[in-house]
C-alpha cells in the first residue's frame, strides 16, 4: 500500500545510497544496556536490610560534591584569562591617566617569526623598526 511505501522509503534510500562501511558498522552494533537497568536488577536482588542502608546512604546530602563542579568551564575561563592578560601585557601600556592604551606600532625588521613567538609574544618577539607608523594620539 501507499502507507507502507512511505514508511519504508527511508530504509530503501539508506540501503541503496549509503556506503558499505555504514552497513557494516550498523550490523556490528551491540544492543544498548544502560547502567540504570543493571542497578535496577541488582536492587531487586538486595535484601531488605541492604535496601534500607542504600536508601539511607542516598538520602544523605553532601554540599561538597565535586562531580557537580564544572571543571571544564573553570579550565576555559582560566585559559581565556591567561591569553587575554598576555595580549594586554604584550600590546598595551599605561597612559598618563592610568588606563591602558595601545603601544606605538612599528613594522618588523623581518617577515620570519620565531615559532615560540606565537604563544609567548611578549617574551619572544621579533625585532621591530625604530620608527613607528602609528601611536595613540594625545587625549583632548
Amino acid at each position: 500500500t501507499a502507507l507502507t511505501f512511505i514508511l519504508n522509503l527511508d530504509e530503501m534510500l539508506f540501503a541503496n545510497f549509503s556506503h558499505r562501511a555504514s552497513h557494516h558498522i550498523l550490523e556490528m552494533l551491540e544492543p544498548y544496556s544502560s547502567e540504570l537497568e543493571e542497578e535496577a536488577e541488582a536492587k531487586e536482588q538486595q535484601s531488605n536490610d541492604d535496601a534500607f542502608l542504600t536508601l539511607q546512604r542516598d538520602r544523605t546530602f553532601n554540599f561538597v560534591d565535586l562531580n557537580l563542579f564544572p571543571f571544564r568551564l573553570l579550565l576555559n575561563v582560566v585559559v581565556t584569562a591567561i591569553f587575554v592578560a598576555e595580549y594586554y601585557y604584550g600590546h598595551c601600556m599605561l597612559s598618563e591617566s592610568g588606563g591602558l592604551i595601545s603601544k606605538p606600532m612599528s613594522l618588523p625588521n623581518s617577515q620570519v617569526y620565531p615559532l615560540l613567538s606565537f604563544v609567548f609574544y611578549p617574551f619572544v618577539g621579533s625585532e621591530a623598526q625604530e620608527q613607528s607608523y602609528w601611536s595613540m594620539p594625545p587625549a583632548g
